[in-house]
């Protein structure tokens, strides 16, 4: 009980949520404070029994200040309660020195007098509270020396004046008090600095072992790191045969489809399968490389090499490509992409994005419809537009039309399949360029694909 009302008093004024140093400066004034009361109010009986009543008066006045510290810790003034136990515990060993000063065979209290080096407490108390110690170390100089040339006047002032024959109970009684405050004020400090000590080889401590555990997690992930390179290189090893592998047959099939059209263009009926048999493969071989190609675009091995070149070449070149699908649906395609515009762009990327954008204007417009390509120039960079009269999309899926986890592919106007990742490569490409792709539609009214792409400089 007794120790759980010592801690209250230490902890008064304290708040939980401070940090573990304020709590520790604001316990030091309050213990400080607490030791110094109770050692002054020890005194009184001593005082009174002995009739020094000043004493008693001077004993009372230094337990009150002390007390008072309480408040205004109180008051979160930490500052102030440091400087108001320290001045106090100056003034408060000065006057008691009052009372110890007598003549001697020697004359006054010698120099070496232990009062005198309860004086050499300021400074220890003044690190304690972190204050300046030259400056509490010079009032203690200054008080030895004050209290030695002004012994005569005390002496004559009846201050240090005592019932007859009590001067030596008087100097044991001093010399006990005085033990005692410089006993508790070095309990206090070698306490703190055990304290500050034992705190410092804990975090030591836990800064050593949470060392070991970053080096531990670092060759952990340095192990993880190389383990994944290899699984890396292994992989893209096995996309590149993969890769090889799926489109060769592709080849071959688009060539042969492609000859036995040829041979067979007399025979109407056998023509029509022949050619829907290269219709499929050529579709399928579209679809193919825009999987390939997306799922480099995620191991991020495209390689981005922007060169200068006519964008009216690009254009002219898919048109020429998709020309054969937009003949069989009948629509037409409109170039009016100039040829005086240059940008400086990644030509490989730049077809694929052409590609997919065509292809799809003409899987979504109806047959007998219409395609237009144009671009315009402004500041620095070119704006493209391909416009339909297709089929046009709907709200809901515009707005997430170029998110892959959103992704969702719908039929053609002839109902054409897709993978629905043309769109999806289009941004990733042109987001490599630093530009913008976006798009307006209307259902049943078409849709206007725009983006844009570096001017060569």
């Amino acid at each position: 009980m007794v120790r759980s009302i010592f801690d209250q008093i230490i902890n008064y004024g304290i708040v939980e949520r401070w940090d573990i140093d304020k709590k520790r400066t604001y316990r030091q004034v309050n213990r400080f404070n607490l030791a110094l009361g109770l050692i002054s109010l020890s005194a009184l009986p001593i005082a009174i029994i002995s009739k020094v009543y000043l004493g008693l008066f001077v004993q009372l006045t230094g337990a009150f200040l002390y007390l008072s510290g309480f408040h205004l810790i109180k008051k979160g003034k930490l500052t102030s309660a440091q400087a108001l136990a320290l001045y106090t515990f100056e003034a408060h060993m000065f006057i008691i020195s009052f009372f110890a000063i007598r003549h001697t065979e020697g004359g006054l209290m010698p120099w070496y007098s232990p009062v005198f080096a309860s004086y050499m407490l300021y400074p220890l108390i003044a690190a304690l509270f972190n204050r300046s110690i030259f400056k509490h170390m010079t009032i203690s100089i200054l008080q030895i020396a004050l209290m030695q040339f002004a012994g005569a006047f005390i002496i004559k002032s009846g201050l240090s004046t005592f019932p007859q024959g009590r001067e030596d109970l008087l100097n044991f009684i001093i010399c006990v008090y005085n033990t005692a405050m410089a006993s508790a004020i070095v309990y206090l400090f070698f306490k703190e600095n055990r304290k500050v000590k034992d705190r410092a080889i804990k975090r030591s401590k836990e800064l050593e072992k949470a060392l070991n555990e970053v080096n531990k997690s670092r060759e952990m992930i340095s192990r993880q790191a190389m383990e994944l390179k290899e699984l890396n290189d292994t992989k893209d090893k096995l996309f590149s045969i993969i890769a090889h592998d799926l489109k060769s047959p592709y080849n071959t099939l688009l060539g042969f489809s492609e000859m036995l059209k040829e041979s067979l263009e007399n025979d109407t009926k056998s023509y029509e399968y022949a050619q829907n048999l290269y219709d499929a493969a050529l579709n399928n071989y579209a679809l193919l490389e825009n999987l390939l190609e997306w799922s480099r675009t995620q191991m991020k091995r495209i390689k981005f090499s922007p060169v200068e070149f006519p964008l009216a070449d690009i254009v002219a070149s898919n048109i020429a490509l998709i020309g054969l699908n937009a003949e069989k649906k009948k629509i037409t395609i409109d170039n009016k992409a100039g040829n005086s515009i240059l940008v400086r762009a990644d030509k490989n990327l730049v077809n694929i994005i052409f590609r997919n954008l065509i292809t799809n204007a003409v899987k979504y417009t109806y047959p007998g419809g219409k395609i237009t390509i144009g671009a315009v120039s402004h500041d620095d960079l070119a704006e493209i537009s391909i416009a339909d009269t297709g089929m046009g999309i709907p709200e809901k899926i515009l707005k997430n039309l170029f998110l892959i986890e959103n992704k969702e592919s719908r039929a053609g106007t002839l109902y054409e399949t897709g993978t629905g990742l043309g769109l999806i490569l289009c941004k990733e490409f042109i987001d490599l360029h630093g530009c913008t792709i976006w798009v307006e539609s209307e259902v049943k009214k078409g849709s206007v694909f725009r983006f844009t792409l570096p001017l060569s400089k």
